[in-house]
């Protein structure tokens, strides 16, 4: 694991943690998951043989699902910050009194085994983000030459 890994993955820990305390702290009768998402896109694309443009973008997202008395809520906001969730677990708790009751309707408990270190290991491959952009041009470039010769390829190179 790299170290801008390493501090993503503590970044979102912690925020989890402290959201999660929040929510138990705001009610005993409310079941809630939390849903925490970050990533990290490149992009390269070429016209005419000739770099035009590179981009670079980081996003971050945040879920929460609720149940209480056999109803569920659920919301999301396009951020991941302890003000967001807090206020998409009001918007979640809010729809509780709309929903159809069902007593079938909690949501799981914690699952017994603790981290999945496998899992973990699939969720950030450095590589695509340390490569210099030369290296993915001339990966480009050669998608490029496959497109000569009547292949389709798309003309972006995205990781």
């Amino acid at each position: 694991m790299t170290k801008k890994q390493e501090s993503a993955t503590a970044d979102i820990e912690s925020l989890a943690r402290d959201a999660v305390a929040w929510m138990k702290a705001e009610s005993s009768e409310t079941s809630a998951e939390l849903y925490l998402s970050r990533g990290e896109d490149r992009a390269l694309t070429r016209r005419e043989g000739a770099r035009a443009g590179i981009e670079s973008s980081e996003t971050e997202g945040a879920g929460v699902r609720v149940a209480r008395d056999g109803r569920a809520g659920f919301a999301a906001a396009g951020g991941a910050d302890l003000a967001a969730i807090k206020e998409i677990y009001a918007r979640a708790v809010e729809q509780l009194p709309c929903a159809e009751p069902n007593p079938c309707c909690v949501l799981p408990g914690p699952q017994a085994g603790g981290a999945d270190d496998g899992l973990a290991a699939t969720l950030w491959d450095d590589s695509l983000f340390t490569a210099p952009w030369e290296q993915v041009e001339i990966r480009l470039q050669e998608a490029e030459a496959a497109a000569r010769t009547g292949t389709r390829v798309a003309k972006t190179l995205r990781a």
